[in-house]
């Protein structure tokens, strides 16, 4: 069961109740992006003074603008002004020719200058707690205030572009001010909002509609969201969550270029970053259920022909932020912030990255079968983070020519971005909504496009290396006689050195094209790869797993993942030479791999000399596997696989077929078949030791004995996942004689059944508890 999914497996047969959890959420390494802070920008002219005069009367604690921007629209001009907690208590009204913007409880010496421009010059001034916004308003426009959580979008237009209705806003504003929580249209807060007509000018740039006078440059690329509790509607039947997505979010959203790269510092102070795609308005989608995160978040993301650069700024307080320096891949007790790049869009696996607020990665795939897979190194990605006055930023570049994909015009990726806040709950954050009532993650991601002039060059990388050795022994040695009336003092051994031994070794990956890569190694040095954790096996019935952690092997993993594993690199103990060709096109998947294997023909010295390892001294094992999976409809896939391993007296072939298939959004089935024949010792209990066979021959010591055998092993499931209740079923099982040489199998002639059932409350983040579940399990197994 992967740690990101939220849903628990549960059971058919009543065992055992298990469980009040305080929160429903697993490690899902998912966390929101944050948006970026114009700290360097200061208040300028009578502004900057009068928040100076006002700023000794400011509360402790206030309420801090972390910037003002704008931009022009076909309409007008508008201007987002962004804080570091809700600011559903503003208020807004006309006051002569200017139009007025009051927030309570603010800091107006933050507030990041004025927009610019003869249509929207702003003034900032600090009246006692409150900071106060006002702009020039033309004659012949009319002004309205959108409110966003954290966020203010303020909306100049023309009165005969507009039809009369921004006339009419701006006359409910000035006739009092907006409340708490109240619609800037006059509707019942309670009430769903009208959605805002999309802006997004072309190439991301701001057109002003005057023509001497340029717009600056905006990173809100696209219209303020409206709140998300006003975006959130419950469907009448069954009161089941639908969430109304904005424009923004149910169409790709396009990443723009960059004539220049960031320094990777984790300060977000380039220029650059102005011109990113913005990814705001995050969702709490656990504890609670597309509901307002707790924390702001937003996310900026840009690229050029080698990297895809993203930027988070997590609005917190710094003494609450939660960050460490950990390992690669263990910083999920802290705070972090995720990734997942579906670069094929093919919902199947997506990239997972994930970064602390320092900056130090996880990497992974991700897939809504098989979970998440850590062994996956994403090589030369660069990321640092820092922690802030208002939270904790993070840069991070990620190469291009790490990943397999699919780009050009119009080619969408999908894309989810998560942030995890440890102390809410344990509080999951998601830039797209996430339904309880659908089954999987990448389903439901959004979309980004605008990829196009990636470097798809050739790229050949090339490991050498050579290994001087020299080993020395002691051995025996004849010793003289003593001399008269003394003693010989020696130990009868001497030291032997043995010639200096050298191994040369080169690993080469070559990039075929972004979606298929050749791997090749001959005789490589894993002398580097960490070292297997130590495992006690006192009383150990069956072999241990140990996952693999050597670089050439780990170059498209996952395509080899099966439920009964029967591709497990480790089998290949000491490749002379591999290749491995993986890839996709279209909607196939593919593997392939080749190798010739010197472990099993590799004995000591003193084994050498056993007269029943002569046939296998230097000899070498040969291992080929092949794999191919075809996508079937949006989430459903069909697959074939086959290996084969050839060395002295042992022999293995192995075929199967495999599926996946998403029967409805809440239910999953799938299944494996595979039949195996091999030639080799088996162990046969029902044979006496001492047997002699019919054609002359005598068993081998131990039960075991020479011979052909054939096996089958199978696999089905049903996994149903709703947002109160679930079940999952499968069967599993193995004859006598299966064997996957090439994989890891634990136990043979064994079946096995289990079943779940589970029933969960509905969350609520504001409770002790916040969510009940009960889970039951069965699980039997039998020969």
């Amino acid at each position: 069961m992967s740690p990101l999914t939220t849903r628990t497996l549960t059971a058919l047969f009543p065992l055992a109740i298990i469980a009040c959890l305080f929160n429903a959420a697993p490690r899902a390494r998912a966390q929101q992006l944050a948006r970026l802070s114009d700290d360097k920008d200061k208040t300028a002219g009578a502004g900057a003074s009068a928040a100076a005069r006002g700023a000794e009367s400011r509360p402790t604690g206030s309420r801090r603008v972390v910037g003002m921007r704008g931009g022009g629209t076909p309409n007008g001009w508008r201007v987002v002004v962004t804080a570091d907690s809700a600011l559903d208590d503003y208020a807004a009204r006309r006051e002569g020719s200017r139009f007025v913007v009051t927030l309570p409880r603010a800091d107006a010496a933050a507030v990041a200058g004025s927009v610019g421009g003869s249509l929207a010059a702003a003034r900032v001034e600090q009246r006692g707690a409150d900071a106060v916004i006002s702009f020039a308003l033309p004659e012949g426009y009319a002004a309205r205030v959108r409110q966003s959580f954290n966020r203010l979008e303020v909306v100049f237009e023309s009165r005969a572009s507009s039809g009369g209705e921004a006339d009419a806003r701006q006359q409910q504003q000035s006739s009092g001010g907006q409340s708490s929580g109240s619609s800037s249209s006059g509707q019942d807060p309670q009430q769903p909002k009208p959605k805002p007509t999309p802006v997004t000018p072309a190439n991301n740039q701001s057109e002003s509609p005057n023509a001497a006078q340029p717009a600056p440059v905006t990173s809100d690329t696209s219209t303020t969201r409206e709140t998300v509790n006003a975006a959130k509607k419950v469907a009448s039947a069954g009161g089941h969550h639908t969430v109304t997505l904005p424009p923004e979010k149910s169409s790709p959203l396009r990443i723009p270029r960059f004539d220049k790269a960031p320094a990777i510092d984790g300060k977000l102070d380039d220029e650059i970053w102005k011109h990113a795609a913005a990814f705001k308005d995050f969702y709490q989608t656990e504890p609670g259920d597309n509901i307002a995160p707790s924390r702001p978040t937003e996310a900026f993301m840009g690229y050029d022909s080698h990297y895809l650069y993203v930027a988070f700024h997590c609005y917190d307080e710094p003494g609450q932020v939660r960050a460490r320096v950990a390992k690669r891949d263990e910083i999920f007790d802290d705070d972090y912030v995720v990734l997942f790049i579906d670069t094929f869009n093919d919902q199947r696996k997506a990239y997972e990255v994930d970064f602390n607020p320092l900056g130090i990665q996880a990497d992974a795939i991700f897939s809504d079968s098989n979970g998440e897979d850590f062994s996956f190194d994403l090589v030369g990605m660069q990321s640092k983070g820092a922690v802030t006055s208002d939270g904790f930023v993070i840069e991070a570049a990620i190469p291009f020519k790490s990943l397999k994909y699919e780009a050009g015009k119009d080619k969408p990726w999908g894309l989810h971005v998560f942030r995890r806040i440890k102390r809410f709950n344990n509080e999951l954050d998601s830039w797209m909504p996430l339904s309880r009532d659908v089954s999987g993650w990448l389903i439901q991601e959004g979309r980004i496009n605008g990829l196009e002039g990636i470097s798809t060059a050739r790229t050949l990388d090339l490991i050498p290396s050579l290994t001087l050795s020299e080993t020395g022994r002691r051995v025996r040695a004849t010793v003289p006689e003593p001399p008269p009336g003394g003693v010989n003092t020696s130990d009868g051994t001497r030291l032997l050195n043995e010639p200096v031994h050298h191994d040369i070794g080169v690993t080469a990956k070559f990039t075929l094209t972004p979606t298929v890569t050749l791997d090749f190694t001959y005789n490589p040095d894993f002398a580097q790869v960490e070292a297997d954790q130590t495992v006690i096996t006192a009383n150990q019935r069956f072999p241990i797993f140990f996952p693999e952690k050597r670089p050439f092997f780990l170059e498209g993993k996952e395509i080899f993942d099966t439920q009964e594993t029967v591709v497990h690199t480790r089998a290949i103990i000491q490749p002379q030479f591999a290749a491995k060709l993986t890839g996709k096109r279209g909607r196939n998947t593919f593997g392939t791999i080749l190798a010739s294997d010197a472990g099993p023909g590799n004995f000591s010295e003193d084994e050498r000399l056993d007269p029943a390892n002569a046939p296998f001294v230097d000899k070498k094992a040969y291992v080929g596997v092949f794999r191919v999976k075809h996508d079937v409809g949006r989430e459903s896939s069909v697959g074939a696989f086959a290996t084969s391993y050839n060395f002295i007296q042992r022999h293995n072939q192995l075929v199967g077929l495999d599926g996946r298939f998403k029967l409805n959004p809440k239910t999953v089935a799938s299944f494996e078949v595979i039949g195996t024949t091999a030639r080799r010792l088996f162990r046969d209990p029902d044979l006496d030791p001492d047997f002699t066979l019919a054609d002359g021959s005598v068993a081998f010591p131990g039960q075991l004995r020479y011979r052909n055998g054939n096996g089958f092993a199978y696999f089905a499931s049903l996994d149903y996942t709703a947002r109160h209740f679930g079940y999952f079923v499968k069967t599993e099982g193995r004859t006598r004689d299966y064997r996957a040489d090439v994989g890891f199998t634990r136990q043979t002639d064994t079946n096995d059944s289990f079943g779940a059932v589970r029933f969960s409350t509905e969350p609520n983040p504001k409770a002790t508890l916040t969510k009940f579940t009960v889970q039951n399990f069965t699980d039997a197994t039998y020969n």
